[in-house]
């Protein structure tokens, strides 16, 4: 169990870790000095039974509460100290604050200096306490009275910590999300090499990952680790850890920086619920400039409201975003600490809700909607559940959100009542139950009245919202039943057809295509004797009746050509799994571009489903391309 210390400066925060460890927690000269805590100290206290308790000393001066919040983590147990001569102060009340809104759900309290006041003044300080700790985490925690310098109360203050570890003993894992370790401390040690220390945020830990740096995206691995100043082979979520890393040198890392076991590509876009510090009497306005902390990150945004009602309220939440001036690594449920431009004044705390830009206008009723579903969910699986009955979920969206691992993203997607759809979309089975069958049925009574004209979208499926419409138009077009001509559709009886002209042509440019890779729309043009802003003009027709498939601007295949190579990916996801863009580039002789365009129209017709850098088949080819 880790303890964070909080508190006013000069109340003997660095001096109580002494008594109770024996260690000096201030390790730089100037500390020592001039006796004010400017960074974070940490030591341990060995246990004849469980886990050494570990201590995380913050600085108290307002100058420092950067500093001060960087050593904070959810998971940890506050210890609150206070000076019986001075009582309450601001930073007491800053840095109680900041622990609340951090999310610090338990802890305990210290009135130090009890030496040097009488019994009566101890009485009156408590008071205060309890009185400022009203409606916190703190408001039943136990309340001792030490002196740091006599040692009276220690012992009980010691114990107190001792009972609270047993209770709260063990680590939390999370296999589904990604590893995020925040990085306080960062040192070399001969015949190690890099050290860097701090607080695991999400996931779990072991000897042997290979996580990436955030920011840089830098590889490395975790050679030897250490949870709670002990050996160890793996480390959960309320664990202070120090990993010797491989793949690093010490000028490369640093207080701010993160490990993360996905790619650690970060946000600069973070929406969050804003609750505003108890206390706070500055006027919240739209765009202002704010510093932003996250575990042991440091940035400057730019606050957009989103839901303002009740923003004067004081204790009550709105709904916010951040634009970051650099990018963060953070996810849903993650816990920030908003202040000043100016450094003034803590203005409150962020739970973080998504991390994703969104397509929604910021302010609309759909937008706020949608926010208020994810501030009530807990996790990504509920989080699925809540959208799937309202609307279309964006999976992909859903991973970056609650930083899940591609494992995690596959489980939630074999949910017996979802329906995948291209993009990274899903919908709840029902729901494209109804929409493909009004959208069959209105197809099979304009081929029974023998249409031959173009129709909408919004025609062919009225009822269902932007992207289930687009996802059954893909199906029927895929199905064969529909052309797509641009933004409208036509019967596919009416529309595959070539006119003599139009067959001339194909038999024209057949030979050409025949060589893979194609050759450009420039070279096939100067083999049949047209210009190529002529040829692009006269295969407009064949592209729109299916007899070619034309990829970007310049490429053209036979839909022959299209169905090997759509074997060709299935035979490398059989033969040895998830491929990667090159293995099917070096397969099929497509050049790079081309591969890339190719796969990325079998990922939209659901016939291969890509996770991060590789991609294997899920699809059905009959169901990609007809004919």
């Amino acid at each position: 169990m880790i303890i964070a210390l909080a508190g006013h400066v000069d109340h003997g925060k660095t001096a109580l870790i002494q008594a109770l460890t024996g260690i000096n927690t201030d390790r730089l000269p100037q500390e020592q000095a001039r006796g004010l805590t400017i960074d974070l100290g940490f030591a341990y206290q060995p246990r004849d039974t469980g886990p050494a308790l570990g201590f995380v000393d913050v600085p108290g001066h307002e100058r420092f509460v950067h500093n001060m919040v960087a050593g904070i983590n959810r998971s940890q147990v506050a210890l609150l100290v206070v000076a019986a001569d001075d009582g309450v102060m601001p930073q007491t009340q800053e840095h109680l604050a900041i622990m609340t809104l951090l999310g610090i759900e338990r802890g305990v309290i210290a009135i130090n200096k009890v030496d040097r006041v009488e019994s009566a003044r101890i009485d009156a300080v408590e008071a205060q306490i309890r009185e400022l700790c009203q409606g916190s985490f703190l408001a039943e925690a136990c309340c001792h009275r030490v002196s740091a310098l006599t040692g009276a109360g220690v012992p009980a203050l010691r114990d107190a910590l001792e009972t609270l570890s047993a209770a709260h003993a063990d680590p939390q894992t999370n296999k589904d999300v990604h590893a995020r370790f925040a990085v306080d401390r960062a040192f070399s040690l001969k015949g190690v090499g890099t050290v860097a220390t701090g607080m695991l945020v999400a996931g779990e830990l072991a000897i042997d990952d290979e996580l990436r740096l955030f920011p840089g995206g830098q590889s490395v691995r975790v050679r030897s680790l250490r949870a709670n100043d002990h050996k160890a082979k793996r480390a959960g979520v309320g664990d202070r850890i120090a990993v010797n890393l491989s793949g690093i040198e010490r000028s490369q890392i640093q207080r701010g920086h993160w490990l993360h076991g996905g790619t650690g590509a970060g946000t600069q876009n973070v929406h969050i619920t804003l609750q505003r510090r108890p206390g706070y009497r500055g006027k919240l306005k739209a765009w202002q400039r704010v510093h932003v902390y996250h575990g042991t990150t440091h940035v400057e945004a730019r606050l957009a409201l989103i839901d303002v009602e009740g923003l004067e309220n004081e204790g009550q939440s709105v709904l916010a975003e951040l634009l970051c001036d650099a990018p963060l690594l953070a996810a849903h449920g993650d816990r920030l600490i908003l202040r000043e431009h100016g450094l003034d004044d803590t203005i409150g705390g962020g739970t973080v809700l998504s991390v994703s830009r969104s397509e929604l206008k910021r302010r609309s009723a759909a937008h706020i909607d949608w926010l208020g579903h994810r501030a009530q969910a807990r996790h990504a699986a509920q989080a699925l559940a809540t959208e799937l009955s309202s609307s279309v979920v964006n999976l992909t969206r859903l991973a970056q959100d609650f930083d899940l691992a591609a494992t995690a993203v596959d489980a939630l997607a074999q949910d017996g009542e979802l329906h995948r759809l291209p993009a990274g979309l899903a919908v709840a089975k029902a729901r494209w139950a109804a929409a493909l069958a009004q959208a069959q049925g209105i197809v099979k009574h304009l081929g029974s009245s023998q249409a031959t004209g173009r129709i909408s979208a919004a025609e062919l499926c009225p009822d269902a919202s932007a992207p289930l419409r687009a996802a059954v138009l893909q199906y029927l077009v895929a199905d064969g039943a529909l052309q797509r001509s641009g933004d409208q559709f036509q019967l596919a009886q009416t529309a595959t057809v070539l006119a003599p002209a139009e067959a001339a042509l194909l038999d024209k440019l057949k030979p050409g295509l025949a060589i893979m890779p194609p050759p450009s729309l420039g070279d096939l043009g100067k083999e049949i004797g047209l210009p190529a802003d002529q040829l692009r003009r006269q295969i407009g027709p064949l592209v729109t009746k299916g007899a070619l498939l034309r990829f970007g601007d310049n490429r053209l295949l036979l839909p022959d050509q299209f169905k090997q190579l759509a074997e060709l990916a299935r035979r490398l996801s059989e033969d040895s799994g998830p491929f990667t863009v090159r293995a099917f580039r070096d397969a099929s002789g497509l050049g790079r571009n081309l591969a890339i365009d190719v796969l990325e129209h079998m990922d939209s017709g659901g016939y291969t489903r890509r996770q991060e850098n590789v991609r294997h088949v899920v699809g059905d080819l009959s169901r990609l391309l007809r004919g």
